[in-house]
């Protein structure tokens, strides 16, 4: 059996240290699941019809499937069109980092590792740079 990293999710910050509401916490570590397992690539859909696109949120394509970003791919894996729409009242918009880990990435071609490590990073420590860029 494969050892699921993404499932031991005390490694990860609440979804309250986070910003975030719990099942939008649960929608990422879904999706970084999917990414460090190989379930999910940039180059073909996968057997559910989802394929990781990170210079897209969420696009269909006609008898083929769904790609998005991790943004995009967290709502297809939850089935929340909505999952994104609202945060926490305490902080009124999405945190910062959140943003940036979605929108502002730089101008490279990011794959699904150097979006899983990204993506790990901000679920472990709540940071992400904006025009983050893959570490060497």
């Amino acid at each position: 059996m494969l050892h699921d990293p993404s499932k031991e999710t005390s490694l990860f910050l609440s979804a309250e240290a986070l910003g975030l509401f719990e099942k939008q916490r649960d929608a990422l570590i879904k999706t970084l699941n999917y990414m460090e397992l190989g379930l999910i690539n940039e180059d073909e859909f996968n057997q559910d019809g989802l394929r990781f696109q990170m210079n897209t949120w969420r696009d269909v394509y006609d008898g083929c499937g769904t790609a998005g970003c991790i943004g995009g791919t967290a709502i297809m894996l939850a089935n929340d069109e909505s999952l994104f729409a609202s945060h926490p009242t305490q902080y009124g918009s999405s945190p910062p980092a959140l943003d940036n880990l979605f929108f502002s990435w730089g101008a490279f071609h990011v794959t699904v590792p150097i979006a899983a490590k990204q993506l790990r990073k901000y679920l472990t420590t709540g940071e992400c740079p904006r025009q983050w860029v893959p570490e060497t």
